[in-house]
């Protein structure tokens, strides 16, 4: 949807097409994936030099993105420690 990271609005995550990822502005390396199946909210880091997606949360009824950012932003800040 675009390059640049953004605000991951309630708005944005409606229109996310299969086979797009949008970026966060809040939380470095958080952000959704948009497959066919279903739309995953994670963080993208790395391990052992690679990068790495670690899927935080579904989009499934009842899950927020404030919910699945929380524990990707916490697990963003530890890395950095």
């Amino acid at each position: 949807m675009t390059e640049k990271p953004t605000r991951i609005t309630l708005a944005i995550v409606r229109q996310l097409r299969p086979g797009l990822i949008v970026w966060d502005a809040d939380v470095k390396g958080f952000g959704i994936r948009c497959r066919k199946s279903a739309k995953t909210y994670g963080l993208k880091t790395r391990a052992r030099g690679r990068p790495v997606w670690c899927a935080s949360a579904t989009q499934a009824p009842g899950c927020r993105r404030g919910r699945a950012r929380k524990p990707s932003g916490d697990s963003a800040n530890r890395r950095r420690a």
